[in-house]
């Protein structure tokens, strides 16, 4: 299933080079390739998953499908992470890069993290409570 790295802790191995990866080193967050995941100093999060969605502000070629999705999306200041039910890859991608001042999200950089059945949200503030089950399990391995 990729890499995943939480608290400076190896959680899952079975680094992907081709993948994409969310990587939080100190207080920096960004979206690389697998093979550009830094050694040192050890990030203290690493997330993999596939396919990059928005690769430096541009959609790339994705193919075309219409499932559940998961996405994590950088820009220049924030981390948001974003939960759709049937959105097409692209269509999704392009809202994603899009400019916010145009009803986008202005990612320049987002990593599709889940997708199909198994997407879910958990979200526990102080004003919303919400869970939204998937439709599965995620596989362990």
């Amino acid at each position: 299933m990729g890499l995943a790295v939480g608290e400076g802790r190896l959680i899952a191995a079975g680094k992907r080079r081709s993948w994409g990866a969310f990587v939080v080193s100190g207080t920096d967050a960004r979206i690389v390739l697998g093979s550009a995941i830094p050694n040192y100093p050890p990030p203290r999060l690493i997330i993999q998953g596939i396919p990059r969605l928005v690769v430096e502000g541009k959609v790339p070629g994705l193919k075309p499908q219409i499932a559940e999705r998961t996405a994590i999306c950088v820009s220049a200041s924030r981390v948001v992470i974003v939960v759709a039910t049937k959105a097409e890859t692209t269509a999704f991608a392009r809202f994603l890069a899009e400019p916010s001042e145009k009803t986008g999200l202005g990612c320049s950089d987002a990593l599709n993290l889940d997708g199909g059945p198994s997407t879910q949200l958990v979200v526990r503030l102080p004003a919303l409570s919400l869970s939204l089950r998937g439709g599965g399990r995620c596989p362990t391995r």
